[in-house]
């Protein structure tokens, strides 16, 4: 099964009724330091003057190496600086990656901490400097789609408050443009599969209960091949699922008053597994 963006977003809007909350995209550009706007830039201990730094040090005139020995930034592993209003600029955001070598969880990791920083930043465009191992897009990307997740859904926003959060996060990497389709057959299914068992679990349970967790999933599947509903009741008793059993149980016999409902533990356990290596949707649910 081939995953297009266009799928991938409308799942993602679409599983829990109400949009939870509107996420930035992610794209991806071939490498170069653009001329301004919020960028984000991996470092490592003790920030030497390579790279990426190194040519975005250079657009600034020195400026963003005069900041960073201002405050002793040492580039240490999970250290970050923000540093807005470094012209040409309005933001730089540097990650540090400390001595590691660089692994797929490294580069998730740096794409986590700039999502992070993206969902509470009002800057329509953020994007995310790599010039290093190649096939690195992709972990960058599926980083930042983790980092970025929010449940806004039962949030208020001041009327005078600015957006924060939305627009896009550009990735650019000497992959350019192409990093864009080992994403999306990759990784952006086990990005929205997350997504989906997060917004589950964080539903209060006046929301979600047995028959309306159904009817979410039956929803956020719809249309897709290989998607089996595996698990009745008698199936679950069979496989000894008692504990889970005993839940719902105890919500319609020993409290008749109560609707059906589960615990958000149960409800998580439902969903054992999301996405497959062979791209087959199973979502185990009871009825």
């Amino acid at each position: 099964m081939k995953w297009t963006a266009s799928v991938f977003v409308g799942l993602t809007l679409s599983m829990a009724g109400p949009a939870v909350r509107a996420e930035r995209t992610i794209a991806f550009e071939s490498w170069s330091v653009p001329p301004s706007g919020t960028i984000a830039v991996a470092v490592s201990q003790g920030v030497p003057d390579e790279g990426v730094f190194a040519d975005v040090d250079e657009v600034t005139d020195g400026a963003l190496r005069r900041a960073v020995d201002a405050v002793a930034f040492e580039g240490e592993r999970d250290e970050q600086l923000d540093l807005p209003g470094v012209a040409p600029f309005d933001r730089i955001i540097l990650v540090g990656t400390g001595a590691d070598e660089t692994t797929s969880r490294l580069l998730e990791d740096i794409g986590g901490r700039v999502g992070q920083a993206a969902a509470q930043s009002p800057a329509e465009r953020i994007e995310i400097l790599w010039d290093g191992e190649r096939d690195a897009a992709a972990h960058l990307a599926f980083g930042a789609a983790l980092g970025q997740y929010r449940f806004m859904k039962y949030r208020t926003r001041e009327a005078d408050a600015p957006v924060v959060g939305e627009g896009e996060i550009v990735i650019r990497t000497p992959e350019g443009a192409a990093a864009a389709e080992v994403y999306e057959e990759q990784w952006a299914p086990v990005a929205w599969a997350v997504r989906f068992v997060r917004n589950v679990i964080t539903e209060p349970a006046l929301e979600i209960y047995p028959e309306s967790f159904v009817q979410q999933a039956r929803l956020a599947f719809d249309g897709l091949a290989n998607v089996r509903i595996v698990l009745d009741v008698p199936a679950m008793e069979k496989l000894g699922m008692g504990g889970i059993l005993a839940c719902w149980w105890s919500a319609t016999t020993a409290l008749p008053e109560t609707r059906r409902r589960l615990p958000s533990s149960a409800r998580a356990s439902l969903l054992t597994r999301a996405i497959s290596p062979s791209k087959t949707v199973t979502v185990q649910i009871a009825r």
